[in-house]
């Protein structure tokens, strides 16, 4: 009926009812049934279920999360929708899968691009757009960012020949872009 992940399950398949024995000073859990599968006329209880796609119970939320996510994709018939489930997808992977850059490799995206403003912060990048709020950047690889807090919105940067920043490009989830050149060479 649905897909299990992440660890095999506690085993309890059994209905309890707990039973207070004031005079005894004792409490305890009572089962007072038995679920059976209708299938195999067997019980979980002590077992457990196996999930069907195995990951460590901290990891099981995102798995769960991008597995999903596939899953409609492979539905969906709508290009439009399906961009943005393909958008959320990359999102999840790079949640799941973080990219990490020193700060010799993010000093090389800190300029100014027209209105926008990049600057290294305690090892991170953040961004500003002239009178509105700052936001921490998550890099996502092929110098593309994250913008914690904007879902809707990524930052790619463009490089000349010679590997030097020259572009700011802002990457929205419906397909649209928008760029500023860097302006402070």
């Amino acid at each position: 009926r649905g897909t299990i992940i992440g660890e095999t399950t506690g085993g309890g398949a059994h209905p309890v009812e707990g039973r207070v024995f004031e005079n005894l000073n004792i409490a305890m859990s009572l089962p007072f049934g038995r679920a059976v599968n209708p299938i195999t006329r067997t019980n979980w209880e002590g077992t457990g279920i196996e999930p069907h796609i195995k990951v460590p119970a901290a990891e099981a939320l995102m798995v769960a999360r991008i597995e999903a996510t596939k899953a409609l994709m492979e539905k969906e018939s709508d290009e439009a929708k399906k961009l943005q489930l393909a958008w959320a997808l990359k999102g999840l992977d790079a949640e799941k899968n973080p990219v990490k850059l020193d700060e010799k490799s993010l000093q090389a995206y800190v300029g100014v691009y027209g209105p926008r403003r990049i600057w290294l912060e305690n090892s991170a990048l953040y961004y500003q757009r002239t009178d509105r709020p700052k936001y921490k950047l998550a890099p996502m690889g092929d110098d593309t960012f994250m913008v914690e807090g904007l879902e809707y919105f990524r930052i790619k940067f463009n490089k000349d020949a010679a590997g030097k920043v020259t572009e700011f490009v802002g990457m929205y989830d419906n397909g649209t872009t928008d760029s500023n050149p860097r302006t402070d060479k």
